[in-house]
């Protein structure tokens, strides 16, 4: 089965194009190890190139932008080319679903911290045991 799902940051804004009556979107993104590097003491990154057909290439070019978190769900696959003579590849993700997880701008954050600045809102913590729940 070939299956792979990743997260992270669009790294630049996508190129649009139409091939065989499809719209075509292409794009990477930046995806965070859950490790660091013991030598650099930091997260290794890695940048992972994606396309999307038709209906995903058309949401992803009218929302998705640089710097929007982003899940994939796609297929991994390789190009071969040959370069000065030399036969490489190169691995990307033909995506079948795309969402962009929507994040809170920061002048609707700031606008949040002011009115719990003026609010009298206390976050007591309320303990609850088993017995009071009814089900």
């Amino acid at each position: 089965m070939n299956s792979i799902v990743v997260s992270g940051r669009i790294t630049r804004d996508g190129d649009v194009y139409t091939k065989d009556d499809f719209k075509v979107y292409k794009s990477s993104v930046a995806v965070q190890r859950e490790y660091k590097d013991k030598a650099k003491n930091d997260y290794i990154t890695d940048f992972i190139d994606f396309s999307a057909f038709g209906n995903t290439a058309t949401y992803l070019e009218k929302y998705a932008k640089k710097g929007d978190l982003i899940i994939i769900q796609g297929k991994l696959y390789f190009d071969e080319f040959t370069k000065d003579g030399e036969i490489r590849k190169k691995a990307y993700i033909r995506v079948d679903s795309a969402n962009i997880v929507p994040t809170e701008k920061k002048d609707k954050q700031s606008s949040l911290q002011e009115i719990e600045k003026d609010s009298d809102f206390t976050d007591d913590t309320i303990n609850v045991n088993d017995e009071d729940i009814p089900f």
